[in-house]
């Protein structure tokens, strides 16, 4: 690799005090986002995995988008589109009192608001964050991304009635007094 350094052997870059990493949390945290972003760029998927995930965010969207608009516009205002997130084998542990087992062969998917404006491929590797919607998680085997994709759509449907029917319910009781 060549580097250019404008004529120089070396570089110096002096760092501030708020540059120090002190404590293993905080050293910690700021591997976790140089993580987040690199995972959001990279993703260690095959072509049929990468189409898979791809097949299943637009399903679901292409519904949201036109035949159930209404739905999408009242369950999640402001919403250009979902993306995904999914895992194999993510490195799920479930413990037991004092024992932990490491579950081989989990999967775990979730979709992701994705924002307008931002660049986005709409696939990521999985991450557990305040972002996921719909997390599920398959222990000891592989998530069907197809029949997720369906049951979410499902579980927004179900959000829209429930929403309606407790503010029609609400409206109701309101007008009856």
């Amino acid at each position: 690799m060549n580097m250019d350094f404008e004529g120089r052997d070396k570089i110096s870059y002096a760092f501030s005090e708020s540059n120090i990493l002190s404590d293993i949390s905080s050293i910690t945290l700021v591997l976790n986002k140089i993580v987040q972003y690199l995972n959001r760029l990279f993703l260690d998927k095959s072509k049929e995995e990468i189409a898979k995930m791809q097949d299943a965010v637009d399903y679901l969207n292409q519904y949201l988008d036109h035949d159930l608009n209404a739905i999408k516009e009242s369950v999640f205002p402001n919403l250009w589109r979902f993306g995904i997130k999914c895992s194999d084998d993510p490195g799920i542990s479930i413990g037991i009192g004092q024992e932990k087992k490491m579950i081989e062969c989990s999967s775990a998917v979730a979709l992701y608001p994705q924002i307008k404006g931002t660049n986005d491929s709409g696939i990521q590797e999985y991450l557990m964050g305040n972002d996921n919607y719909f997390n599920h998680l398959t222990l000891g085997g592989k998530v069907n991304l197809s029949e997720y994709s369906k049951e979410t759509l499902h579980r927004i449907v179900i959000l829209f009635l429930k929403k309606e029917y407790l503010q029609n319910i609400f409206l109701m009781l309101y007008y009856l007094k």
